[in-house]
């Protein structure tokens, strides 16, 4: 999956909800979980079913974060599966069982909707330190496509700060995990909560070196930066280029190493710029600027 951006939107807000494909976002998260009241639970569901067929028609995938409690998420799930649907967010995701059941009650709901098999995906949110420890599991689970870390209520539920160095841990397990598994880890070196950065693209920039592909977002402001920020850079490009090309003379000479701006490269730096160069072709170095707020 290749989602740079992917904005909260309260899905009780109609306001919000019919702004938001303007905003520039890949992804939409319309959540049904901590940004709506309980008392609001049944009408977050309902804005949705009313707008869906709109939201469907717009440019960024869909998804929808449901509910922990798991009489909420029946619901939201029968709400929400529906043609347009690209992925559930998954929160407080606890481990491999967890991640079943949901993937089974897809499985029904998808059969009996007239969907293709396998249309929705799942992106589980760790937000403790015993999915943490089951990263792995949960990440290779059915139907999972990304593996996010729930900054904020991790730390909490580690008595933790949110800092950087008190996350460091649990977001380079995640890291590893979601690349072992074969899906994407979205995520930011700093909490989605801050929007006081005075570099913003730095910091994506630096999450993107880190092994994050893209990350969420709390304020439509953010978008341009995640967008430009999650793609590589010029001087990515151009090292890049150059990695291949001293390779492919070194490989002319019969070796496989090369010296490049006094570093030894080989095949590791050869796999890491066909990558890069196979992103920038993909995005084309284009980001659309959102919607003013």
């Amino acid at each position: 999956m290749s989602w740079r951006s992917l904005l909260y939107v309260p899905a009780n807000v109609t306001r919000f909800v019919e702004k938001a494909q303007s905003r520039g976002a890949d992804a939409l998260i319309l959540d049904l979980e901590d940004s709506v009241p309980l008392r609001e639970k049944d009408g977050a569901r309902a804005c949705l079913v009313e707008h869906w067929d709109r939201l469907a028609g717009g440019p960024a995938d869909l998804m929808v974060r449901i509910n922990a409690d798991l009489i909420e998420a029946s619901r939201d799930l029968d709400a929400v599966v529906r043609p347009g649907l690209r992925a559930v967010y998954v929160p407080k995701a606890r481990g491999a069982s967890m991640i079943s059941w949901i993937a089974e009650t897809l499985d029904r709901l998808e059969s009996e909707r007239g969907l293709s098999p396998g249309t929705v995906n799942l992106v589980p949110l760790l937000e403790g330190p015993g999915a943490i420890e089951k990263a792995y599991e949960i990440a290779s689970g059915p139907r999972v496509a990304a593996l996010a870390l729930g900054a904020e209520d991790y730390a909490t539920a580690c008595g933790m700060e949110p800092s950087h160095e008190a996350l460091l841990y649990a977001r380079q397990r995640l890291v590893a995990a979601a690349r072992s598994a074969g899906v994407a880890p979205l995520g930011l070196l700093d909490s989605v909560a801050r929007l006081d950065h005075d570099d913003l693209t730095a910091l994506v920039r630096r999450s993107r070196a880190f092994g994050f592909v893209g990350a969420s977002a709390i304020h439509p402001g953010t978008i341009a930066a995640l967008n430009g920020g999650f793609i590589p850079g010029p001087e990515s490009i151009a090292w890049a280029e150059a990695v291949l090309r001293t390779l492919e003379a070194s490989c002319a000479e019969g070796r496989g190493a090369a010296v490049l701006d006094g570093r030894m490269i080989d095949a590791p730096m050869a796999q890491r710029a066909r990558a890069i160069l196979a992103q920038a072709t993909e995005r084309n170095l284009q980001t659309e600027p959102p919607e003013a707020s």
